[in-house]
């Protein structure tokens, strides 16, 4: 099941696998973490925690791992000494927010779940649809992002509105 995409303006992500990537090294930025993106194909590796957090719509549905040792968890943490099970559920929320944003300007809406937090090791997914696994290198250690995704047989990401008509991360909206 393949997300091909289509001609869009230069400088926008062109698929859910450069999506997820841009929102990843975003919000990693956005708390100060300095780190280099790579593609990898890796095999289990130890971390500290796991938060997975689903997500359901038409026509997509999936699930988002974000993995990250201890002390790349307490590096990006603007409030030290909060427990890092709340902080990794706030960021991979926070990431799967992004990527719902840049998914509205194709015109797809999706339904956010509540994460999930695992501590453990020798994490690896097994999915039917994975997004290139993401690995941001920092400083404390690695970061790793998968997503899972279905969709249906020819689906397409289609940019439908401009990049100055997607909302900024933080931006408050009036009903």
């Amino acid at each position: 099941m393949s997300l091909a995409a289509v001609a869009e303006p230069i400088g926008q992500p062109t698929s859910l696998d450069e999506i997820v990537r841009s929102c990843s090294n975003e919000l990693f930025a956005a708390y100060g973490v300095v780190a280099t993106d790579t593609v990898t194909e890796r095999g289990p590796t130890e971390f500290a925690f796991a938060a997975i957090i689903g997500f359901t719509g038409t026509p997509l549905r999936g699930t988002l791992l974000v993995t990250m040792t201890k002390a790349t968890l307490e590096s990006s943490n603007p409030i030290p000494g909060s427990p890092p099970r709340e902080w990794i559920a706030e960021l991979s929320n926070q990431l799967l927010g992004r990527v719902k944003t840049q998914l509205l300007s194709c015109g797809v809406e999706i339904y956010v779940s509540t994460p999930l937090v695992l501590r453990g090791q020798h994490l690896a997914p097994e999915a039917l649809r994975v997004v290139s696994p993401i690995e941001l290198n920092t400083a404390t250690g690695p970061v790793i992002v998968w997503m899972e995704s279905e969709s249906p047989e020819g689906f397409q990401l289609v940019r439908q509105t401009s990049a100055n008509d997607i909302p900024s991360e933080g931006d408050s909206f009036m009903f």
